[in-house]
């Protein structure tokens, strides 16, 4: 199998099945016929509680633009998009993202 963007994101969509809420997982060897078996993710470590709600509101809106719009730049930057189901899951901790208990994505 070649190291592709495609086999790589395929990789990661593999593992997403068994991806658990921390969303810690490793995509080596994942599932799936077109799986690259040598693959990883790259990693942001987030405050759920934000402590200043300006800067937590930028910081959700930006998390949000780089799994949506930013995703279009991806594979010309050769990172593999993310997949279809990682998103979801990655949509869901943006969307516990607060300030005071208030949600920051609106």
């Amino acid at each position: 199998m070649e190291p592709t963007l495609d086999t790589t994101t395929a990789a990661a969509a593999g593992a997403a099945a068994n991806m658990p809420e921390d969303m810690r997982v490793s995509i080596v060897n994942a599932p799936g016929e077109n799986s690259y078996p040598i693959a990883g993710y790259t990693y942001l470590l987030v405050y759920k509680d934000q402590k200043d709600k300006d800067k937590g509101t930028e910081l959700v809106k930006f998390l949000w633009w780089a799994i949506h719009d930013g995703e279009k730049f991806a594979k010309d930057l050769l990172y593999a998009p993310l997949p279809d189901n990682v998103v979801k899951l990655a949509e869901a901790k943006i969307k516990q993202i607060n300030y005071k208990g208030e949600p920051l994505y609106k």
